[in-house]
């Protein structure tokens, strides 16, 4: 009898992080002078390669969202969060209803549960105006200057401030702490989809004039 030999296949398989740490914590926020129960909720994603000092926030809620890592403040502003992927840089955006927010990074060992619980002072109380407009290069598609969404997002990824928008490229944020932020513009590209752009301004607090921004 003759003999056949099977070559044996070696399958390449290619694992995703694992996913079994724990986020968890009880948020407060200072609202007017008064520390309530917050009401808004967390969510985590992962920062891709590059992205460490350019975080699109629009695009990393967009990303937790569709992976449902998503967490809701409960009615004493606690949250619970499992199966989070660890060994991989994460951001975590603790967003209130109140349309701010706080970003923090950090990276979970294997079986860390992760405790979150912090006051976030009252980013809207004692702050400035901030207006502006944005304008793009001469060779810009017109449809490129379409905004569909702002955010003002502190240099470091602390406090953000979403949708200022008030259309043909002025934008506004009311009770902005003075400091130095990243303006996001997500604006309708030449093809329909999705451009997204950024430029550095500093928020004065004596400024009174808008602000002019020329995107890159």
């Amino acid at each position: 009898m003759k003999r056949i030999l099977i070559p044996m296949l070696h399958l390449l398989v290619i694992q995703g992080p694992a996913c079994a740490g724990v986020i968890k914590g009880t948020i407060r926020q200072v609202v007017d002078g008064e520390t309530r129960m917050a009401v808004g909720g967390v969510s985590v994603g992962i920062i891709g390669p590059g992205e460490g000092s350019r975080l699109d926030h629009m695009k990393a809620l967009g990303e937790a969202h569709v992976a449902k890592r998503v967490a809701m403040f409960d009615g004493d502003g606690k949250f619970s969060m499992e199966n989070v992927p660890e060994g991989v840089p994460l951001y975590l955006s603790v967003f209130m209803r109140s349309g701010y927010g706080k970003f923090l990074t950090t990276t979970l060992t294997p079986g860390q549960v992760l405790d979150i619980s912090q006051v976030i002072p009252d980013a809207k109380s004692g702050g400035v105006v901030c207006t502006g407009k944005i304008t793009w290069p001469a060779d810009v598609p017109a449809q490129g200057k379409t905004i569909r969404m702002i955010a003002l997002s502190g240099k470091n990824n602390d406090w953000v401030y979403v949708d200022g928008s008030l259309g043909d490229g002025l934008f506004k944020f009311e009770n902005v702490r003075p400091g130095v932020y990243r303006l996001g513009v997500h604006a309708t590209s030449g093809d329909g989809g999705d451009r997204y752009d950024e430029a550095e301004i500093t928020v004065a607090e004596d400024r009174k004039s808008p602000l002019e921004i020329v995107m890159p």
